[in-house]
């Protein structure tokens, strides 16, 4: 072959080579090659199985609108993954760094990294080699191998990314030792109080924020107790709630009822003080949510962070907006019939309010024979009202208007803390109550009544802490009497009006 002809093929190849989409050249001579940015940006695409966009113009030199690379570059700025070098040049040739490839999957799952840099915290988790220079083709798509793994291996509790493998084993474990454990007690208080805060205009009335502020001030306090363990070989539980209602800062308190609950070969039995008992077939396992102990285990949480405490390990992370919706939900169903005076509430209202609950979860664990152990738990909930609501707790007309002129948020606020022990302990049948098949049972009967009673469970115990307190006479009263006497502003009154207790104890 003749210079001539090698030189007019050697041309040919390098003009081929130029307009291979990028997937083709994924496998350059050595795996050594220093890796690009178009080649990164098409490989993480890929693996995230997101289509490249060939739609639009390219405004940069280097890189054409006809090749495949043009729908990477293009589904990349979309997502705000990359950056042009400038305006004519995106740089897909420029080399990739430890620092762009690890910023770039941070974006794309918009990691919550507690302040780390993302080239910092691939680096603790072991998804790189270097954290250093630029990486070859190897690296990346070991990186990127890594990288997914990692994300699988968080599934079940989603953007928990800056947990270690050993912490993730730990939670996952504890949790798990909770979920089985044949014998536990969980000791749990609630306390619900609302958080108000005044429209700008109204904040220096000095009448209007007192009167609010008491209104705040007013809690509802669920104590609880949950039992479990075994019955004539069988699995059971017993549940107690008693709720009381009262003013923070003063001794006197009102108890609203207590509701005991006991669960025995899918059966729960139920009293709510006023009669004798009920009992519901084939309910299944009473866990500790169905009786209104948020106690929130496998599965229902997501962004969970770790940090040491004294003497134990501290996981914090929020709980999934679907667990929350439907765990509120008879909460809110019975708040809104309270404190609208009504029966008949819209389970679109309750579905709107269930989905903009959030809840922040606190696990506290323990090694106990080497074994991680759940040993307590925190909860704080914030439920937004919608304007919607807030003007009907003022009725009707001038008045609903008055209040939500007045009112410029509210929101329940519920604090719960539960304590758990491990304790081989025998259940003792409440008095009154006697289930064939438990041992020492007086008798065969069940009380007053053995009918089924629908949802009686869930709902009994949502309705005694549906915001009786909270839900009284909220704001109507209150903003009714300062408004109309005319009290004239008097400044340096606080702009938020809240009933919340650092602790529910």
């Amino acid at each position: 072959m003749s210079k001539t002809t090698k030189k007019f093929y050697s041309s040919l190849a390098l003009a081929a080579i130029a307009a291979m989409p990028i997937a083709a050249m994924a496998e350059p001579v050595s795996a050594q090659t220093t890796l690009t940015k178009g080649q990164f940006l098409s490989m993480f695409l890929e693996s995230v199985n997101i289509k490249p966009d060939l739609s639009g113009k390219s405004t940069f030199q280097d890189v054409s609108s006809k090749t495949a690379l043009w729908g990477y570059v293009h589904k990349s700025l979309e997502l705000g993954l990359a950056t042009p070098d400038n305006k004519t040049r995106f740089g897909v040739s420029d080399a990739v760094s430890a620092a762009f490839a690890t910023s770039v999957a941070a974006k794309y799952y918009h990691m919550d990294l507690a302040g780390q840099p993302p080239l910092t915290w691939a680096a603790k988790q072991g998804l790189i080699a270097s954290s250093t220079g630029n990486l070859t083709l190897a690296e990346g798509k070991q990186f990127i191998a890594k990288l997914k793994a990692f994300a699988s291996s968080i599934a079940s509790i989603p953007g928990s990314w800056t947990l270690s493998s050993t912490k993730r084993k730990e939670f996952s474990s504890a949790l798990a030792n909770y979920d089985n454990a044949l014998y536990s007690q969980t000791t749990c208080v609630e306390t619900d109080r609302l958080q108000i805060q005044i429209a700008p205009k109204w904040r220096s009335d000095a009448s209007l924020v007192s009167a609010l502020q008491s209104e705040a001030n007013q809690y509802e306090r669920y104590t609880s107790t949950y039992d479990v363990g075994t019955a004539n070989g069988q699995s059971a539980a017993i549940a107690q709630s008693t709720l009381v209602e009262g003013e923070q800062g003063s001794n006197s308190a009102k108890s609203d009822g207590t509701w005991t609950y006991v669960n025995y070969h899918d059966d729960v039995y139920f009293n709510d003080g006023s009669g004798g008992w009920s009992k519901q077939s084939n309910f299944g396992w009473m866990a500790p949510e169905s009786v209104q102990i948020p106690v929130f285990t496998t599965g229902a949480l997501q962004d969970v962070k770790y940090q040491k405490g004294v003497g134990e390990d501290v996981f914090t992370g929020q709980l999934k907006s679907q667990v929350a919706a439907d765990y509120y939900a008879p909460f809110i169903q019975g708040f809104l019939s309270t404190a609208l005076n009504t029966s008949t509430v819209s389970q679109s209202l309750v579905h709107q309010i269930g989905e903009q609950v959030v809840a922040s979860v606190t696990l506290h664990i323990s090694l106990q024979n080497g074994n991680p152990v759940l040993t307590a738990e925190d909860v704080r909930t914030l439920m937004r009202l919608p304007k919607s609501v807030i003007s009907r707790l003022g009725g009707n007309g001038a008045s609903a208007k008055r209040v939500s002129e007045v009112i410029q948020s509210m929101d329940v606020v519920m604090s719960a803390h539960a304590t758990i022990a491990y304790q081989n302990i025998p259940l003792v049948l409440p008095s009154g109550l006697s289930i064939p098949g438990w041992p020492n049972s007086a008798g065969n009967g069940t009380g007053n009544s053995t009918s089924s009673s629908g949802n009686s469970t869930t709902n009994s115990t949502g309705n005694g802490v549906s915001g009786t307190g909270t839900g009284n006479s909220t704001a109507t009263n209150a903003i009714g009497t300062s408004t109309a006497n005319g009290t004239s502003p008097s400044g340096g009154q606080p702009e938020n009006v809240s009933g919340i207790s650092n602790s529910a104890s």
